[in-house]
């Protein structure tokens, strides 16, 4: 989006204090992608929900495993074998806060493991899969 958008101009007003926005990623890249499949999502999830944060916990990745269960609770048996949830983030075993808030979300979505993929320190070709 750039200053010439019309909805950044309804939005913001004409010509007054903003700069030109920029994708959060270099979305090229997907074109790269033919061939490359991430095999950790179970197959026949058709409903892929997708957290990517660092393992912090001022990111609060807690509320994914709780959104998740809710779907859980308010979907039919048929449609929850259909749903996966991946929490995948950027993880330094040399930073404590890393290493424990890993196993608090490990052990906090324990009733719904079966639905959930925990990935650490992945590479790009995984990002951008997970992503398309």
């Amino acid at each position: 989006v750039s200053t010439q958008s019309t909805g950044v101009r309804a939005t913001f007003g004409p010509g007054g204090g903003y700069d030109v926005l920029y994708p959060s990623l270099n979305t090229e890249k997907f074109d790269e992608l033919r061939g490359c499949e991430v095999d950790v999502i179970p197959a026949g999830r058709k409903h892929v929900f997708l957290s990517l944060n660092r393992y912090e916990r001022k990111k609060n990745i807690g509320l994914a495993i709780d959104a998740m269960r809710h779907v859980r609770h308010t979907c039919s048996a048929k449609e929850w074998e259909e749903c996966h949830l991946v929490i995948a983030g950027g993880y330094d075993e040399r930073v404590e806060e890393n290493v424990s808030h890993h196993r608090e979300l490990v052990t906090a979505a324990s009733d719904i493991s079966g639905h959930v993929t925990f990935l650490r320190s992945f590479d790009t070709p995984t990002k951008l899969s997970l992503l398309s």
